[in-house]
């Protein structure tokens, strides 16, 4: 949400929205994750986005969460109703992370 320099209300929202609906954040303080995920992206810029990439290569990701990881950054993209060439070529970053096949993602998405 950050990679076009601007974090728009609506990609806020739709954080937000996401985290509430999905039981994977229970427990967690999202609203304290997301400033601390904003102010590091505005101390560190393209060495946070770096880093944020290089979790998602480590991770340990089932094909299901990869998915999962694929639809958020597609919904973000879209999320201000401007989509931008940065914003499509942080996609391509985060995408050449994954191990899911194209063909896997083209079936859901």
């Amino acid at each position: 949400m950050a990679c076009d320099g601007n974090i728009a209300d609506e990609e806020m929202q739709l954080i937000k929205e996401y985290t509430k609906q999905s039981a994977i954040f229970n427990g967690l303080e999202v609203e304290k994750i997301l400033n601390e995920y904003i102010s590091s992206i505005n101390e560190q810029g393209l060495t946070f986005l770096n880093s944020y990439l290089r979790s998602i290569k480590a991770a340990d990701l089932s094909q299901k969460e990869e998915l999962q990881i694929v639809k958020v950054a597609i919904a973000m993209i879209e999320a201000d109703k401007v989509v931008q060439y940065s914003e499509i070529k942080f996609f391509k970053k985060i995408r050449c992370q994954l191990k899911i096949s194209d063909d896997c993602i083209l079936s859901v998405i």
